[in-house]
């Protein structure tokens, strides 16, 4: 994902194009059961535009430990020397940031793994405990830690700067290679959402519609666009915020009178939970634009003996990774919409100049067309040149090129291109 401060120059080009991605059309998603590190329970919280999801599941001895699932294998993170581990997010290198205990300790540090350095302990801001909760791909992470008087702050880390205090919460840290990375979180006792610029800058708070009194910003897409949770004494509601305006996103209705909305692709998908009273009869949504009526993913992939309870994540390609039920366990789970859907979710990250997006459609329906005639060598290579001249087009600023050059990779590859 890109930053904020892109909003602007995009904005024009853009509103059309997700509009039309609100279709009726429903896709057809497959459900993937990730598994488990040996014992009986898994949960999943991101999903990069690879596929590659992570989260934690039990081991055979019964403890949590972090994970990255990557084409249909589970690969146990390890821990800082502890007993548990937890992976949060993701970004599109593959890096992966969490927690973990440390050794003869049950207090936790922020890490940052890599699969050629494995796990990394980010330290503290001088406290006992840290906690990161999102990576962008520039390699910058933010979470919270206890500082030296054992006080608990936000925090942005860099390998060059190291652990730096933020005030407030964030939650979530936008930005490609080359770009400094907007967070999004909250501050405040009542917490109100929002952003900062760069994390040197002040906490810029949304205004909330009418009749919400708090919230917390949950992620971030290439738009600007924020999405998260709102609360007000009626209960809780997701959000939707572009430019200056935050206003709460539809409800399913029915049995779920409370919802949370957790991320937003460059595409405009977004997902969440929602839920009854206390997290009773909870279920994951997606919602395919900020306008769409949200749709239960029981109803897009329901399989018989699960229960999609919750949806964490959803990647640039519309793939969602969630925590459902299966057989009455707690079980990872990562849904793949359909060729359609996926070329869909392409087009509808699609800035630029209109010659530009008008020669991304025509791309990528050609080379759906040359795959349904079993020309698959031509359709990659299609894709591959779409790649290549995204990567320098000129109507596209540098961070939004890197960006859109690896989505359609990832699409070939989800094509079976090499």
């Amino acid at each position: 994902m890109i930053r904020a401060a892109l909003a602007a120059a995009l904005a024009a080009g853009l509103v059309a194009s997700s509009a039309a991605s609100e279709s009726a059309r429903t896709p057809k998603y497959s459900l993937r059961d990730l598994g488990t590190l040996g014992g009986t329970v898994s949960a999943a919280t991101d999903v990069n535009v690879w596929g590659q999801v992570v989260g934690a599941s039990t081991t055979v001895d019964g403890y949590s430990h972090a994970f990255v699932w990557s084409s249909g294998k589970l690969t146990d993170l390890g821990t800082l020397g502890g007993q548990s581990s937890y992976a949060i997010a993701v970004n599109d290198s593959g890096a992966v940031v969490g927690y973990s205990e440390l050794a003869g300790s049950a207090r936790a540090h922020a890490f940052l793994w890599r699969r050629a350095t494995g796990m990394r302990d980010l330290g503290t801001l001088g406290g006992s405990q840290s906690f990161a909760v999102d990576v962008n791909d520039a390699g910058r992470v933010v979470g919270r830690s206890f500082d030296a008087s054992d006080t608990p702050r936000g925090f942005v880390w860099t390998a060059g700067t190291g652990m730096r205090p933020l005030l407030g919460d964030p939650f979530s840290v936008a930005g490609a290679v080359g770009a400094s990375g907007v967070v999004g979180g909250s501050v405040g006792l009542p917490l109100v959402p929002g952003t900062w610029r760069t994390p040197s800058a002040p906490f810029q708070p949304f205004v909330l519609p009418s009749g919400f009194g708090t919230g917390e910003t949950h992620s971030l897409n290439a738009y600007g666009d924020a999405v998260g949770t709102l609360s007000s004494p009626g209960g809780v509601r997701g959000f939707f915020h572009h430019g200056t305006t935050t206003r709460a996103l539809r409800t399913i209705g029915g049995l779920y009178d409370q919802a949370e909305a957790y991320s937003i692709s460059n595409a405009r998908r977004i997902v969440g939970v929602a839920y009854r009273g206390q997290l009773e009869n909870s279920g994951g949504w997606l919602a395919r634009g900020p306008s769409a009526r949200p749709q239960l993913l029981g109803d897009l992939a329901g399989r018989p003996g699960w229960s999609l309870a919750s949806a964490s994540a959803v990647n640039d390609l519309g793939q969602i990774a969630g925590t459902g039920s299966h057989e009455g366990q707690p079980r990872a789970f990562l849904l793949t919409p359909d060729r359609a859907e996926r070329a869909g979710n392409l087009n509808a990250f699609a800035p630029g100049g209109r010659a530009f997006h008008a020669r991304l459609r025509r791309t990528v329906a050609r080379s759906l067309g040359q795959l349904a005639q079993k020309r698959k060598a031509r359709a990659c290579g299609m894709l591959k040149r779409l790649a290549s001249s995204g990567s320098r087009e000129r109507t596209l600023s540098a961070p939004v090129r890197s960006v859109f050059a690896t989505d359609v990779r990832a699409v070939a590859r989800g094509l079976g291109c090499r």
